[in-house]
């Protein structure tokens, strides 16, 4: 349907090899691509079951030595930047819209 052009493929590819040259053993660009294209979301959504009204499973890969580290409720993960701040804040429930005991987000 798309109709993709040759130049835009060419295109598609040349920034296929740039995510390639900044990858590394501890930087793995193309993980991170699929995560923001959507595509580790489209697997999951499409081979995990699960029951209606459940949220869509998010993958997102870490190296074990870059784990996330525990922040207080409200910390300032850029501390120190300019950037504008962004909030979060939600709830962790199951299926039936009950919290989940002792869950982490």
């Amino acid at each position: 349907d798309i109709k993709l052009t040759e130049a835009e493929w060419q295109r598609g590819i040349d920034y296929l090899g740039q995510v390639g040259e900044v990858s590394s053993s501890d930087r793995n660009e193309f993980a991170l691509l699929s995560h923001v294209l959507g595509l580790s979301t489209l697997v999951l959504a499409q081979h995990d079951k699960k029951p209606t009204g459940c949220t869509e499973a998010t993958a997102f890969h870490v190296l074990p030595e870059q784990a996330p580290l525990l922040h207080d409720l409200g910390a300032d993960l850029k501390a120190g930047s300019n950037d504008p701040k962004g909030y979060v804040h939600g709830s962790v429930l199951d299926a039936k819209g009950v919290p989940v005991p002792h869950a982490s987000m």
